[in-house]
């Protein structure tokens, strides 16, 4: 921690007395007291160091893979991050987090109920929690079938009759 104190021999209005920078925690801090501010320009150049949020992913896509698997595959476009979160909604209720996969990781393959439809969001996230928005206004959207394969159900109940009509 340091501190400088402006010279008390005059009294500009902008005028605080001590300025403290402590930089010893993970966030710098700078607290000052009647200081001149005009001087305290002259002597110190002070910036924020505010780290932009990452770039989303891009390209975001639902695959359903079967009535029990939807595969989600991005297009990662940040260099500096830590991550993405999956959020997931079911039907027309709220998205929650899913999964939060690692840098460089490109597709995730979600266990779903057959019958359902399921809608996801993806972001990227920085080592300092900062995190992009949201891929799309709209998230993707899969209706998982109700049989277990993947493909429509079999109709059931058929009956055929002949007509002698040739072909």
């Amino acid at each position: 921690m340091g501190v400088w104190q402006a010279p008390s021999n005059t009294s500009p209005p902008n005028r605080m007395t001590n300025l403290a920078i402590d930089n010893t925690t993970a966030g710098a801090k700078l607290t000052w007291s009647n200081v001149d501010l005009i001087q305290l320009q002259e002597k110190f150049h002070v910036c924020s160091a505010v780290q932009p949020p990452p770039m989303p992913p891009s390209s975001f896509t639902a695959s359903m893979v079967s009535s029990s698997s939807v595969t989600l595959s991005w297009t990662d476009t940040s260099g500096d991050m830590a991550g993405f979160q999956i959020q997931r909604r079911v039907g027309t209720g709220n998205f929650m987090p899913v999964t939060s996969p690692s840098p460089g990781t490109t597709s995730f393959q979600d266990s779903v109920q057959a019958s359902t439809t399921y809608s996801y969001r993806i972001r990227a996230v920085d080592s300092s929690t900062n995190a992009s928005s949201y891929v799309m206004s709209t998230p993707v959207s899969v209706t998982t079938p109700s049989n277990g394969n993947g493909a429509l159900a079999a109709p059931q109940n058929l009956t055929a009759t002949a007509d002698n009509t040739p072909l």
